[in-house]
């Protein structure tokens, strides 16, 4: 009689921050944004984290200088998503959010690394009620 043998594949995934994580999901998605802005435009963090729910702000950085000698960067916000992950949804908030677009966006990503583990452990958790929508922040 032969004795079978299982192998187990294990794979050694390489390290990942949470703001290429984030890139990754929202440049593979077919947010609007992207396609008003041009996906090398568009910066994306995680704004607020609660253990179901990942708000993700896409922005654009200006430069508002006067003047070569001085840079005045500001960021501008262009778009907000809702990560859902008991769902896997990707929403659309930007322009309705009591009616969010559903995004479509590369599963695999998230098959490799979990956005909640990897973001938690570097960000503030939100807490209930917090308003997660920063205003324009200058840059210098």
């Amino acid at each position: 009689m032969g004795d079978s043998l299982r192998h187990s594949v294990v794979t050694i995934h390489e390290p990942i921050s949470c703001d290429s994580m984030v890139a990754k999901l929202v440049q593979s998605s077919n947010a609007i944004a992207l396609a008003h802005f041009g996906k090398e435009l568009i910066k994306s963090r995680i704004a607020a984290m609660t253990s179901d729910k990942a708000t993700i702000n896409l922005y654009v950085i200006n430069d508002i200088s006067e003047t070569p000698a001085e840079q005045r960067l500001v960021e501008h916000a262009v778009g907000w998503l809702e990560f859902y992950r008991q769902t896997g949804e990707l929403l659309d908030i930007t322009n309705d959010p009591e009616k969010p677009e559903i995004l479509h966006y590369d599963k695999t990503i998230l098959e490799a690394y979990d956005l909640f583990k990897i973001c938690s452990t570097e960000l503030d958790v939100a807490k209930p009620g917090a308003m997660p929508f920063p205003k324009s922040i200058p840059l210098s």
